[in-house]
């Protein structure tokens, strides 16, 4: 028993057939019940009224007669069905009766129809004194009409459990055919492993839950797979950056073991690079858990901020650290609802971007326009640019658009402002033409918020 109930949890197919066969059944049960009680119903009314028509025969037989013969078998046949038993009493006394009854006698009664037991048979019988002192008594056996009943019991019966029987086997094979993509669906699951993220669910048929199902399922392992390579590609940047200053300290730390300690040149050379590189390991740490910090959804502590005092600033500082690149800016008074340390951290480094990888001589510029419910920050450049195919991987954790970026950054600056801005309820949105120049447009919902719906991300 516990096996069989082991076996029925482990299959929603069986309790899908078993749930649909029980309610099938109990549809049938009910429609049985109402069939045989309305037939019941039926036959004892059209038995009430034969006995009803039988005893109004008579007395229109027997007053239409001056002198009646009461023992006339006429008499019993003008009352109607040969099923009915009749009885004639004259001053109290039985003087007639049909032949049907044969040894029976009826039990003496005056009164509307009702359902009495004679000899373990259920009978409907009435009695009327019609006048003169003639009493008619009437009564119709249920025999016939209960072998029918009990006919239709069974035949009802044998059907149900023949329909339960069709549903369940029929109701089993469709269930299975409906839930076939599900059991591929699983396979494909148990089969899919870090080396085989680029297997997809084959989609075919309606499209029903089931098929929306496995389309869903294909897109996870989409993502999946991005997010997959995405990592491997992140611990091998991430491995890389470290790689290098941890060289240059292992380097110069070997050669302090051989000649530093005496020679005062290769010393200061060697503490001076060692704190480049060691400087360099903490900045890619900072930066990888500030990450860390933003991608978790950190508690942003929202406060009315004016755009345009904040890109002045930057622009100054950037002004001040440039020393080829011209930093102009042209702003408004727009004011939005930010972290105003994250906020500075974002714009911060796409400026930074900007001077970088930007042309001897180049300009960048900062402007600030309203657009619709957004705040939108323009960072335009006259740099090298960026390829066209490049620009749906742009914020990758990592990710560097070619060689010639590999020496000024770790690639998490444009990754770490797209998430603070979107915890912001902005975006970033980038246009660019290689060797022609980028600019990085920065949308921020206006201060106060707008009405939620209006608010969207272009």
């Amino acid at each position: 028993m516990k096996k069989l109930k082991n076996y029925i949890e482990s299959s929603i197919g069986i309790r899908l057939t078993l749930y649909y066969c029980a309610i099938l059944l109990t549809t049938l049960v009910l429609c049985g019940f109402v069939v045989i009680f309305g037939m019941n119903f039926a036959l004892t009314k059209e038995a009430n009224s034969k006995i009803k028509v039988a005893i109004s025969n008579i007395q229109n037989s027997l007053q239409s007669e001056e002198n009646p013969n009461l023992n006339d078998p006429e008499l019993v046949d003008q009352a109607g069905s040969l099923e009915l038993w009749i009885q004639i009493y004259k001053d109290n006394k039985l003087v007639s009766k049909s032949p049907n009854l044969g040894n029976i006698k009826l039990p003496f009664y005056n009164g509307p129809v009702k359902s009495i037991l004679i000899n373990g048979q259920e009978v409907l019988i009435s009695g009327k004194d019609i006048g003169n002192g003639i009493f008619v008594e009437v009564a119709h056996p249920l025999k016939r009409e209960k072998h029918f009943l009990a006919v239709l019991s069974g035949l009802l019966i044998f059907l149900m459990m023949g329909a339960t029987l069709f549903a369940m086997t029929s109701g089993y094979i469709s269930v299975t055919n409906t839930l076939r993509p599900l059991a591929i669906l699983t396979k494909k699951v148990k089969e899919i492993n870090t080396g085989k993220l680029d297997e997809r669910i084959p989609l075919s048929g309606p499209k029903d839950e089931l098929y929306l199902l496995a389309q869903a399922f294909n897109e996870m392992l989409e993502r999946l797979e991005k997010g997959f390579k995405s990592q491997q590609e992140f611990v091998a940047a991430a491995s890389h950056d470290l790689r290098t200053p941890l060289s240059v300290i292992k380097s110069y730390n070997d050669l302090l073991k051989r000649w530093g300690k005496d020679d005062k040149k290769i010393l200061e050379e060697s503490i001076q690079t060692i704190a480049v590189a060691t400087q360099r390991m903490e900045r890619l740490v900072n930066d990888l858990l500030f990450l860390a910090r933003v991608e978790s959804k950190p508690r942003i502590n929202f406060v009315k901020v004016n755009t345009k005092e904040l890109i002045e600033e930057i622009a100054k500082e950037a002004q001040a650290l440039s020393q080829t690149i011209t930093v102009t800016f042209s702003t408004c008074d727009l004011y939005v609802n930010a972290d105003e340390d994250y906020l500075r951290r974002a714009l911060w480094a796409l400026v930074d971007n900007a001077i970088k990888y930007n042309k001897e001589n180049g300009e960048v510029k900062i402007l600030s326009r309203e657009e619709g419910n957004f705040a939108v920050i323009d960072i335009i450049d006259t740099g090298i640019g960026i390829k066209e195919e490049a620009l749906p991987r742009l914020f990758e954790k990592f990710y560097r658009v070619d060689s010639s970026r590999q020496s000024s950054g770790f690639g998490l600056g444009l990754s770490l402002s797209k998430e603070i801005i979107q915890l912001h309820g902005g975006d970033i949105k980038v246009k660019s033409k290689y060797k022609e120049g980028s600019t990085f447009s920065v949308y921020l919902p206006l201060y106060p918020p707008a009405i939620k719906g209006k608010n969207a991300i272009l």
